[in-house]
């Protein structure tokens, strides 16, 4: 079961320049701004963030993070358990992966002025794999993109066991989507939807003939194109690839397959009212392989962006291996 962490920004303990620090944001409170200060060693083009992650293990320390910054994807390493991170001034949508043994982080109001530091804690919190309940469909989350602001309501009949939402599921999410895919939930503010839930292994039930084999030091420029491909915005990518890259990073070759809109039906029954337009659904499933295997290329969709659009996207960690190798 995996959760979106939603970071609470707080002024506990800052040492303030005199602006105001970052508003509160969410329920579920894991990054704190310590310390705020001028650095004459930056140029008025320049900001720095320092985090500081608690709870990492020893074996994590000097990792690389996938991080993203309004949409655009970095890597850095991180020098010990802290991570620099300099950009220009500005206010950022942020996300923090580090790999599979701890949840993401979400945040999506850090604002930094010119030639200023921001040092924060980052309280990570480790996953839990549910044992002996099958593979995991892993992060599906849902945007919406009306024309003009709309009351719309989504519903999922998941077919799956242990399912989690986020934000919390009352017989179906009731949110004001806006055209930018803000979604307004009983006064909070969020950038998509989440679920997940266990399901059987759809790799190891197909046994496919089509997919592509995936070195995992191609991994991001393999995403990145097929998202280009198909019709992701930039942060749909980035939010796609900071999940998924580490995961096909990890390994030193990848089975990859997608699926798409009906194809996705066996996982959950997606339902968005008023009818949207346009409803994609589009996810990735993957295996560890070791050498070549022959597989067929598969021909990907592309997505049209015009009126109301819903996108899904989501995918899976398979333990399929195929049998024919070169």
């Amino acid at each position: 079961m995996r959760i979106l962490v939603v970071l609470l920004l707080a002024s506990i303990g800052c040492n303030s320049t005199g602006n105001d620090l970052p508003k509160p944001i969410g329920n579920d409170g894991i990054l704190t701004l310590i310390k705020e200060y001028k650095s004459d060693a930056l140029s008025k083009d320049e900001a720095v963030f320092y985090l500081n992650f608690n709870g990492l293990k020893k074996d994590d320390f000097n990792a690389t993070v996938r991080y993203s910054l309004n949409g655009s994807e970095f890597d850095n390493k991180m020098n010990g358990s802290k991570l620099r991170v300099k950009m220009y001034p500005g206010t950022y949508k942020m996300e923090l992966y580090i790999n599979h043994s701890y949840y993401e982080v979400f945040t999506d109001s850090l604002k930094i002025d010119p030639q200023t530091v921001q040092v924060y804690d980052v309280e990570l919190k480790k996953r839990k794999t549910p044992k002996n309940v099958g593979p995991v469909a892993y992060k599906p989350v849902i945007y919406l993109y009306p024309k003009e602001a709309t009351e719309a309501e989504v519903t999922l009949d998941i077919h799956g066991e242990n399912a989690f939402y986020y934000p919390e599921y009352n017989d179906g999410w009731r949110v004001l989507a806006q055209p930018d895919g803000t979604l307004e939930f009983e006064g909070e503010r969020f950038n998509y939807l989440f679920w997940e839930a266990n399901v059987r292994d759809h790799l190891e039930e197909i046994h496919p003939q089509e997919g592509v084999i995936v070195a995992g030091k191609e991994a991001i420029s393999f995403l990145e194109e097929k998202l280009t491909s198909v019709g992701f915005t930039s942060e749909e990518r980035a939010d796609f690839i900071t999940f998924w890259g580490p995961k096909l990073a990890a390994n030193e070759h990848n089975l990859v397959r997608f699926e798409w809109n009906e194809s996705c039906d066996k996982f959950a029954d997606l339902t968005v009212s008023p009818q949207p337009d346009h409803l994609y659904r589009f996810y990735i499933f993957m295996s560890a392989v070791e050498g070549n295997y022959s597989i067929i290329p598969q021909s990907l969709p592309k997505f049209s962006r015009d009126g109301f659009v819903a996108l899904e996207w989501g995918g899976q960690i398979s333990d399929y291996h195929p049998k024919k190798s070169l």
